[in-house]
């Protein structure tokens, strides 16, 4: 019967029984079997020959299927219960064939071959052959990328549009889809993402003002939460000055970024660069020359793994003497150089202290002098020299003045 049904694509639907006026009818009254019916076997027999013609295989392939099935004793064994029938319980049947007992009903043989609906069931020993004839148009990972990118360039030549592409492991090149990529996975993640979707816009961008919504249809949808019904009249909106509030928010995005950043001289084919694969790579170690410019900041670099495309970020400039690239943030050994001779630094003039004198009057030749039993020492310090110290770098050293 699976078989006999095979031509015809049914769909089953429900239908109540008091709505089945004529078949209920004719059913009471059949009509007696017709002549011209065709016989299950010859319907069997046109299904299971044209399978076999109008497959790609020659005559000879189908004579080593037909010996190769005989060899195998999976296959053999399901036709012998096919032949003579399958047991009723799975654990009956020989272990040989017990994988093939769950569609044993779409088994089918013909001409030596067995068949499930319209596919040959290939023998062990040819198993390896077939999937290597299978993976003939296989032209690998490498020569697809190839060829879709021919066929992508093809496609902008004929719509004559520009296409520029990213550097790989740098996705801030390409933000705004990786950022639209990032929202659609939050959508996913909810329980419903109808109603993430629905309230992503019919929130206002903080930038501009207003929802994507009221940017593409002029209104305000309406969402779960309670909303006075004059909101979500259609009223129109300025895209002008939408678009200056958009243009003054990335200017003062790119404000606040440039301040961490500094531009990178281009480069040029033959340069010796140091590179990184990844963004959070740590260490400049893989060295590369460069062979040229394929993108905006984007360079074909030769390196002994083969060609690579970084991003002009993951590059660094090795210094070389016969070329003056001034490389930003490129930091290179120190030349060792004789110390400079120590320069002489001008000594600061103390501040004047104020002295307060005595209430009685002492002339200074008079002085009394202190003996020795005082606890100040009467020891005269040293004459200090007026010249100052220097470091090795050549700074003078001062001495403040309470120290002095």
């Amino acid at each position: 019967m699976l078989i006999r049904l095979l031509r015809y694509k049914p769909v089953a639907i429900h239908q109540p029984g008091k709505m089945m006026v004529t078949s209920d009818t004719l059913s009471r009254s059949p009509a007696a079997c017709s002549q011209e019916t065709s016989n299950l076997h010859e319907d069997v027999r046109f299904h299971v020959s044209m399978v076999t013609l109008s497959g790609p295989v020659s005559g000879g392939k189908l004579r080593q299927l037909k010996e190769e099935t005989q060899q195998d004793v999976s296959l053999r064994t399901a036709i012998n219960y096919t032949v003579m029938g399958w047991p009723t319980y799975k654990q009956d049947v020989m272990l040989a064939a017990r994988d093939l007992f769950d569609f044993r009903n779409e088994l089918s043989l013909y001409g030596g071959l067995l068949l499930r609906g319209d596919k040959i069931f290939i023998p062990y020993s040819m198993r390896k052959e077939i999937l290597d004839r299978i993976h003939d148009g296989h032209l690998g990972i490498t020569k697809c990328r190839e060829r879709a990118n021919q066929e992508f360039q093809q496609f902008a030549e004929e719509l004559n549009f520009h296409h520029a592409t990213s550097s790989p492991h740098y996705p801030q090149a390409n933000g705004e889809a990786e950022r639209a990529v990032r929202s659609a996975k939050e959508f996913l993640r909810q329980n419903d993402p109808h109603l993430a979707l629905l309230t992503y816009r019919a929130t206002p961008l903080p930038a501009l003002g207003v929802s994507p919504a009221e940017l593409a249809y002029g209104c305000r949808q309406r969402t779960t939460l309670p909303a006075v019904p004059q909101t979500l009249s259609p009223r129109p909106v300025n895209h002008d000055l939408i678009r200056n509030r958009d243009m003054a928010n990335k200017a003062l995005q790119k404000k606040y970024f440039d301040r961490k950043t500094c531009h990178l001289p281009d480069l040029e084919p033959g340069d010796q660069v140091l590179l990184k694969k990844e963004e959070g790579e740590k260490g400049w170690n893989q060295p590369g020359e460069v062979v040229g410019q394929c993108a905006p900041r984007s360079y074909i670099i030769s390196t002994p793994d083969g060609q690579l495309i970084p991003n002009r970020k993951h590059l660094m400039l090795q210094k070389n003497p016969h070329k003056n690239h001034p490389e930003c943030g490129l930091q290179t050994a120190p030349v060792p150089q004789e110390p400079a001779p120590p320069i002489p630094w001008p000594v600061q003039s103390p501040r004047q202290i104020p002295v307060i004198r005595p209430a009685s009057p002492v002339e200074p030749s008079h002085q009394p002098e202190l003996s020795s039993s005082s606890p100040v020492s009467a020891k005269m310090p040293a004459e200090k020299s007026t010249q100052p110290y220097c470091t090795r770098s050549g700074r003078a050293v001062v001495k403040p003045i309470r120290y002095q």
